[in-house]
């Protein structure tokens, strides 16, 4: 499941509907101790936080 303002950005992707109400959640980002310092990491890492921060 993708939120829709992700989904639309990937025109072979369709929507389906659900039976039921889908439960909203927080989300959670988790990254490995070792690797969180990498600057690929924190790159995708600030990326992500600026997506969800604009829906």
């Amino acid at each position: 499941m993708l939120p829709i303002p992700f989904a639309a950005l990937e025109p072979d992707l369709i929507e389906i509907a659900s039976p039921f109400a889908i439960p909203s959640r927080q989300p959670w980002l988790l990254v490995h101790h070792d690797l969180r310092r990498l600057p690929s990491i924190k790159l995708v890492q600030k990326w992500i936080v600026s997506t969800f921060a604009r829906l």
